[in-house]
């Protein structure tokens, strides 16, 4: 899986004439989300959004914004009791932007 989201990043570098190496961290992220939207999507369906439409989307933003707050202003002996590891707030900042994303495509009444 890994050597084929490697070429797709390639591919999606070179076809929309990219510039920058960091685009490419850019779309190996955005690479990223959408395998992980894809696997919630098993689990959660759309159903899950729609039932608590924009409120909950940001109900959900929120507590990944609490978590990586919380994370910063506390001691490590508190993160390890909060299980506020480094992982988890790596994982919190992808949700953010998948809820972004799912939040912009809401808003433009594309969510079924």
């Amino acid at each position: 899986m890994e050597e084929s989201v490697e070429e797709l990043v390639k591919e999606i570098f070179e076809k929309l004439e990219c510039k920058h190496e960091v685009t490419k961290e850019y779309i190996r992220t955005i690479v990223k989300s959408v395998i992980k939207f894809e696997t919630k999507q098993e689990v959660f369906t759309t159903n899950n959004i729609s039932e608590s439409g924009e409120i909950g989307l940001f109900t959900r933003l929120g507590d990944r914004l609490s978590e990586i707050k919380k994370y910063l202003s506390v001691s490590q002996e508190t993160r390890d009791e909060l299980m506020l590891t480094e992982d988890k707030i790596t994982k919190d900042f992808l949700d953010i932007g998948i809820f972004g994303f799912i939040g912009y495509i809401y808003r433009n009444n594309k969510w079924k």
